[in-house]
């Protein structure tokens, strides 16, 4: 098992890395701006499932059963089995700090699913809806290819170490 999350880990990154290419080739042409947005949203998709498929990974090594979605739920369920394992608190760092490449690539995932019209009480004429720009309610990363080559770089460094490295845990004796 541990070599088919370690491939799925590798698959979703590679995935993420095409779909940014892609969206880096179509700023070379005169591409709809939905073309570069369905890039953007499917690099998130994969990237985001590389990162929990690094979580699963993680818990694996330490030969914990779980699957999580983020650091947080991962120290939860490593804690019910009376296991520490270190990078998760590097991780759930990253998670919390909003300046930071996770922090980013979370913020954005979520980002795919908010409304990006704020609601009006009456009704008004189109152009007096005010627009929500989802990205000024989230970190300092712009909707650009290059600064999402950050955060997959990021994550990419992070999956590139040895599992067995990073993932040392202890039973605890408490």
């Amino acid at each position: 098992m541990k070599q088919s999350v370690r491939a799925r880990t590798n698959q979703k990154l590679y995935m993420a890395r095409l779909n940014l290419d892609h969206w880096e080739s179509l700023l070379a042409t005169n591409a709809l701006p939905v073309e570069g947005e369905a890039c953007r949203e499917s690099f998130l998709f994969h990237a985001v499932g590389g990162y929990r498929s690094l979580l699963a990974e993680m818990l694996e090594a330490a030969d914990i059963d779980g699957s999580v979605e983020t650091a947080d739920q991962a120290a939860v369920v490593a804690e019910k089995y009376g296991k520490t394992v270190a990078e998760l608190s590097a991780l759930l760092q990253l998670e919390e700090t909003q300046e930071s490449w996770l922090s980013a690539l979370l913020m954005k995932w979520g980002g795919c699913w908010s409304p990006s019209v704020t609601a009006v009480a009456e009704t008004a004429p189109i152009e007096c809806i005010p627009l929500k720009d989802i990205s000024s309610h989230t970190v300092k990363f712009p909707d650009a290819p290059e600064s999402y080559r950050t955060i997959y770089e990021s994550l990419k460094l992070r999956t590139r170490l040895k599992i067995r490295h990073y993932c040392r845990y202890e039973t605890r004796s408490d």
